[in-house]
């Protein structure tokens, strides 16, 4: 069964097709990996303004001490008669903030470790995109190896073209000389009616130039077969190539199936991601909550202790220094998000880029059936020209061994005559 080369192009133009879904799954997963990364640092921006509430706390905390102070010298009589039962509800109070401060640094521990897991997912969902890239990589490659194969083909049938284009005038040169060399023999009957005498050796002559022409007519014969053979040993091969491309083809399609399924998995993933992040924050919000109240409850407590206060207030500047140090790390974290941001758009313009060149491949694929199309009618009409050439010259043949009978028979006639 012999492949059309328009089914070529049909298969070339699906593969197309498919590595064109693959560029807009990978640049759907780039515009995910987009929105997880606002995701994040939205996260970051709410730590921030955690941060600053805690520092607005401070403020009020030292406005507190001040005031704090001036009701403690003008209270300072009142203040003696009660330091003893003062003293107890410090020790209390110190309890309860070291156990307040101990929940706060569980908290922010676990905040920290949100983060670095976060920042893991992140790095997974690069390195996915990397390997998609690189797939689609491969594919390109696949794509221009196909793209050679059928300018090879279309040179194959160029050369075959130029082949067969040379045989119609070697067969136009014979017929000519057949031509010729009948009527060399007509006029030679001419001369054997007026010269009886020579007619024994120009006999000998016409049968000679008789098996010369047969001798001609074999090898045209042969040359004729041996071009048949070449042409349906070419039709094999292309016929090969063909079955071999389709193959191939088959093979890209369960690839890109494969690929699908494993975007599919990689969206589920992440989804379930995303509920865990939400459930995880909801309780740290809540734990949140709950500190800050034990901490308003704490802070009405310590307006009765100077001691307590002065402690509270050392406790505080050094959760400052915390505070300032999570800062510090925020500004980090988002200068490499922003530059891994800028990362992620030069391979958005690369993706644009390998989308243009499957366009041009596009465009090539469709000139070339066109120049196929072309030799194909070429082929078919120095096929056709070949054909009547054989008809002519077996014509001509024929005509030329009836005037040799013809010339046999009179010549039998005249040696009997000659006899008698």
């Amino acid at each position: 069964m012999k492949v059309k080369p328009g089914f070529w192009l049909c298969s070339f133009n699906s593969e197309c097709g498919y590595y064109r879904v693959e560029l807009h799954s990978a640049r759907d997963e780039l515009e995910h990996a987009r929105l997880t990364i606002n995701r994040l640092e939205s996260e970051i921006g709410a730590y921030k303004r955690t941060a600053f509430s805690e520092q607005q706390m401070m403020v009020s905390l030292n406005e507190l001490t001040n005031r704090l102070s001036r009701v403690e010298a003008e209270k300072t009589t009142v203040m003696e008669s009660q330091l003893e039962v003062l003293r107890l509800e410090r020790d209390s109070l110190k309890t309860s903030n070291a156990r307040l401060t101990d929940q706060l640094s569980h908290a922010r521990n676990e905040a920290k470790q949100m983060q670095t897991r976060f920042e893991q997912e992140l790095k997974l969902l690069r390195e996915q995109l990397s390997e998609k890239e690189k797939e689609l990589t491969s594919c390109e490659r696949q794509l221009i190896d196909l793209r050679t194969r059928l300018s090879n083909m279309q040179a194959q049938y160029t050369a075959h073209e130029s082949t067969i284009g040379m045989t119609p005038e070697r067969l136009q040169k014979e017929c000519q000389q057949l031509k010729n060399r009948t009527q060399y023999l007509e006029c030679q009957l001419d001369e054997m009616k007026a010269k009886l005498a020579e007619a024994e050796s120009v006999a000998m002559k016409k049968s000679d130039e008789n098996e010369r022409m047969e001798s001609h007519s074999n090898v045209l014969e042969s040359n004729i077969k041996q071009m048949a053979e070449l042409g349906s040993m070419e039709r094999d091969r292309l016929e090969t190539r063909a079955s071999s491309a389709e193959a191939r083809s088959e093979e890209l399609t369960a690839r890109v199936a494969q690929l699908s399924t494993t975007i599919d998995q990689l969206e589920a993933e992440i989804s379930d991601m995303k509920m865990q992040h939400l459930e995880r924050s909801t309780e740290l919000q809540l734990r949140i909550d709950i500190l800050e109240a034990q901490k308003r409850d704490a802070d009405e407590s310590i307006k009765h202790l100077n001691e307590s206060l002065n402690s509270s207030q050392i406790e505080m500047e050094r959760k400052l220094n915390e505070r300032n140090q999570l800062t510090d790390q925020v500004a980090e974290l988002k200068a490499q998000l922003s530059e891994k941001e800028g990362e992620l758009m030069l391979k958005d313009a690369k993706l644009e880029s390998k989308q243009k060149e499957l366009m041009g491949a596009s465009e090539a694929s469709r000139v070339a059936e066109e120049s196929l199309q072309h030799a194909e009618q070429l082929l078919s009409a120095r096929s056709s020209e070949v054909t009547a050439i054989e008809t002519r010259l077996n014509e001509v043949v024929k005509q030329y061994e009836e005037k040799m009978e013809q010339i046999l028979e009179k010549y039998e006639n005249v040696r009997g005559s000659a006899s008698e």
